[in-house]
């Protein structure tokens, strides 16, 4: 089977490092979790296995980022101050 990533796998990829995400992305808890995963999937032995492990894995990533960004937009849209500074920090 070849290693060659199909549009919506590149997609999702694209998706996965956009800098809209930022808030996520300088999260150090994130961070470390994402490598604890990317370390374990990284001893699968078998290459196809392992690269539809991790394209399911971001998929489900950035369903919760989809999720995470919708939570925060709503808040944000019904009070200016529902979100301060400091929340912001704390997602971040």
């Amino acid at each position: 089977m070849s290693n060659k990533k199909t549009t919506k796998e590149i997609g999702i990829m694209e998706n996965y490092c956009s800098p809209k995400r930022i808030w996520k992305e300088k999260n150090l808890e994130y961070l470390k979790q994402m490598q604890k995963f990317l370390d374990t999937a990284d001893n699968i032995s078998d290459e196809n296995l392992k690269h539809r492990v991790i394209i399911e894995m971001l998929k489900c990533d950035e369903i919760l980022t989809r999720i995470s960004e919708d939570l925060i937009n709503k808040k944000m849209e019904i009070g200016n101050n529902i979100f301060s500074k400091y929340d912001m920090e704390k997602i971040i």
